[in-house]
C-alpha cells in the first residue's frame, strides 16, 4: 500500500546570497487512492505472433493510485 500522502503543505522561496526566505501559508490537501481496477493485456502489434517475430505482451490498468506494480 502507497504511504498516505495527505497533509499541510507550504511551499519556500530562498535567496542564498542574501540570506532571505521566504514561506507561504500552508495549505490541506486531501488525496485518496483509487483501488485498482481489472488489468489487461495487450500483445503489440495487434496481430497474431509467428515464432521468431518481434512482439511486446503490455499489462495495463485504467484506475489505480501508484505504485502498481505488474506481474506477468
Amino acid at each position: 500500500m502507497a504511504a498516505n500522502v495527505s497533509g499541510n503543505y507550504a511551499c519556500e522561496a530562498i535567496n542564498t546570497v542574501y540570506c532571505l526566505w521566504k514561506r507561504s501559508n500552508s495549505i490541506h490537501i486531501s488525496i485518496k487512492q483509487i483501488a485498482v481496477s481489472k488489468p489487461d493485456p495487450i500483445i503489440l502489434p495487434g496481430k497474431a505472433l509467428i515464432e521468431g517475430d518481434m512482439g511486446s505482451l503490455i499489462c495495463s490498468v485504467s484506475n489505480g493510485s501508484l505504485p502498481i506494480y505488474y506481474q506477468f
